[in-house]
């Protein structure tokens, strides 16, 4: 009979947390936590998934337990990066310092990205959500990224292709917003839309036939 371990890969928690299944991902995180307490992936979606809840007292809590079990490693600098209140600029350079201990992991760029973008530096958050979707093609939460950092950039056609990709493959979305934003975009873009829905002057359409 198989090790408990090994029943469950990477890949599952990585779907249960790209489908927002947070819940059901961390019913079984603990309960593999409890019984590999030093398994250091395991503390890391769970400190993936409490930030992405916005959970300060789990972030707070995890970054105890990481920084006990786990000094010097990629899981700590992103538990650093990830604590409640630090300074942004400070959370950037925690990350870039996990990159570099574990460069193929997606997640790490992912919240790359998003720093970036909350720093308004656009070109590097499409710098790293690219990094991530590169090593993770499956990783669609980076579309969300890159779909705001194209929407502030003013990068209309990028911006609905992003938008469209999001609203198709992921799971549990709040589709409303997306579908808000993109109609919101196209008033903007009255132009372009006059072109996708009005034929050009002089073009008559036929009856159809039998």
């Amino acid at each position: 009979m198989p090790e408990l371990y090994h029943l469950f890969k990477r890949t599952h928690f990585h779907t249960l947390i790209q489908q927002f299944r947070f819940s059901l991902a961390k019913f079984i995180l603990e309960v593999l936590i409890r019984r590999f307490p030093n398994e250091p992936q395991y503390h890391e979606f769970m400190l993936i998934i409490a930030s992405m809840e916005h959970s300060p007292n789990e972030l707070i809590r995890l970054h105890k337990d990481i920084h006990e079990k786990f000094p010097g490693t990629a899981i700590e600098c992103l538990a650093n990066g990830l604590y409640p209140g630090v300074k942004i600029n400070l959370a950037r350079d925690f990350l870039h310092a996990a990159t570099r201990l574990d460069p193929h992991n997606a997640y790490v760029y992912y919240f790359l990205s998003s720093t970036y973008l909350n720093l308004n530096d656009y070109n590097k958050s499409l710098e790293y959500a690219d990094e991530c979707l590169k090593i993770d093609p499956s990783f669609y939460l980076a579309l969300l990224l890159r779909m705001t950092c194209h929407k502030k950039m003013g990068n209309f056609y990028e911006f609905l292709s992003d938008a469209f990709s999001a609203l198709c493959y992921i799971e549990n979305l709040n589709r409303l917003y997306i579908v808000d934003t993109i109609i919101d975009e196209l008033n903007k873009h009255k132009t372009l839309r006059k072109k996708f829905l009005v034929p050009p002057s002089g073009v008559i359409p036929e009856m159809p036939t039998s």
